[in-house]
């Protein structure tokens, strides 16, 4: 199999990041391909079966999730008297506070694009698989905090400290059910922390609703 991951040119993409983003989760076939694909690489073929979906359906959510940039190409494999082309989620390495720091501004924003992409497919998947209700203590919660430069920074320890713990749970439990053999489960955890788009809603003074 040719191994080599290629995606979209920036330039030949149909869609702007954030469109995209929009694009790839407002359907749920394309989300629960993603989802697939945020597992291993997968060809069209393979997506049909799992979700048991029409081949010609599939091959045009991942052909425009292709054309989008929001997968990469994973190589071809020749079967009988056709070419399989496979496909991913995007690869993206841990990026520290450093190298995000020297980042430019549309080099963040495609970083971000796809860590939000994958998040809220993970998040889509599992609600139309009713996991969320079927989970007998999910975590789901979020907040709109007021900070000051102190805070953002005290925020920003929590969020390592709770990665660098989440670490090493990870490895606890890769330990114990490679000694166990005990299937587990796959538990999505997502932490993010970022400036609100508004700096939230002003008092403008109204008075209560009356009902008569």
């Amino acid at each position: 199999m040719d191994d080599v991951a290629l995606r979209k040119p920036m330039e030949d993409r149909k869609r702007r990041l954030d469109d995209a983003v929009v694009f790839a989760t407002a359907h749920k076939i394309r989300i629960e391909a993603l989802s697939i694909m945020n597992d291993a690489k997968a060809s069209p073929i393979e997506i049909a079966r799992i979700l048991g979906e029409d081949l010609s359906v599939v091959s045009h959510h991942i052909r425009e999730l292709y054309g989008d940039g929001s997968i990469e190409s994973a190589g071809t494999l020749r079967v009988r008297n056709a070419t399989e082309h496979f496909y991913r989620a995007v690869t993206l390495p841990y990026v520290t506070s450093a190298e995000y720091a020297a980042m430019t501004s549309p080099e963040r924003r495609e970083v971000a694009c796809l860590i939000v992409q994958a998040i809220v497919a993970e998040t889509l998947a599992a609600l139309q698989k009713g996991k969320m209700e079927m989970d007998c203590e999910p975590w789901l919660t979020w907040q709109a905090v007021p900070v000051d430069a102190e805070g953002k920074y005290e925020v920003i320890e929590l969020m390592q400290e709770t990665y660098d713990r989440f670490d090493a749970i990870k490895a606890r439990n890769a330990n114990r059910i490679a000694l166990t053999n005990e299937p587990g489960k796959t538990e999505i955890v997502a932490l993010m922390s970022f400036e609100r788009s508004r700096a939230g809603r002003p008092d403008l003074g109204y008075p209560p609703l009356s009902v008569d």
